[in-house]
């Protein structure tokens, strides 16, 4: 079964060109439960307080006894990004205008989340519940994902398609990005050091 790569680019031009900078997702949010809805799919957003816009899940129920499965991914886009334009070159390069980013982390992965569904929904595939995870505000350390309602998930496995390399490959493990403070209180253990290392 081939997607339809003239609508997936489309769509992704789409999303580039609305305004999604952390803690201003209130357009991208809209877009997407809009296109989810169009999809078939019950979605929710989980409003968070003093945030622009919520996290989203969205589900395509299955028919038939699949296992569920889990995609997760996120709505923001890292500052310079205002006014953001796709240019498609001759030998099918998306890019930026080069005044702003181009928003593809993690525009790439949502639409082609949604060109799958759509995929499956056109030829009617057989499938279990198609889960989205949509979080706001991930490039600022998580900050959306921290609001998330796990409980809606029932997927036991979920992938997230946010990472850099050749296409084809996946990162099986990789470090989080939870942070912490110390503090130490003693003397230096090394004369003429003052240094701590984990």
């Amino acid at each position: 079964m081939q997607i339809n790569k003239k609508r997936l680019v489309q769509t992704y031009c789409e999303m580039v060109s609305i305004d999604s900078e952390s803690y201003h997702e209130k357009k991208m949010k809209d877009y997407l439960m809009n296109i989810f809805k169009e999809c078939h799919m019950e979605c929710i957003e989980i409003p968070i307080e003093g945030f622009e816009a919520g996290n989203i899940y969205a589900v395509l129920k299955g028919h038939t006894n699949k296992e569920p499965i889990m995609f997760s991914g996120h709505m923001d886009t890292v500052s310079p990004g205002k006014g953001k334009q796709a240019v498609i070159h001759e030998d099918g390069r998306i890019t930026s205008d080069e005044t702003t980013v181009l928003g593809a982390d993690d525009v790439s992965a949502l639409a082609s989340y949604i060109e799958a569904i759509r995929t499956i929904e056109e030829n009617d595939l057989p499938h279990g519940d198609i889960e989205l995870a949509i979080s706001v505000a991930e490039e600022p350390y998580d900050a959306g994902s921290a609001y998330y309602d796990f409980s809606l998930i029932k997927s036991r496995i979920g992938y997230t398609f946010d990472l850099t390399g050749q296409v084809g490959l996946a990162a099986l493990e990789a470090p989080s990005i939870i942070s912490f403070k110390i503090n130490v209180k003693g003397k230096s253990a090394h004369a003429g050091f003052n240094l701590f290392m984990l």
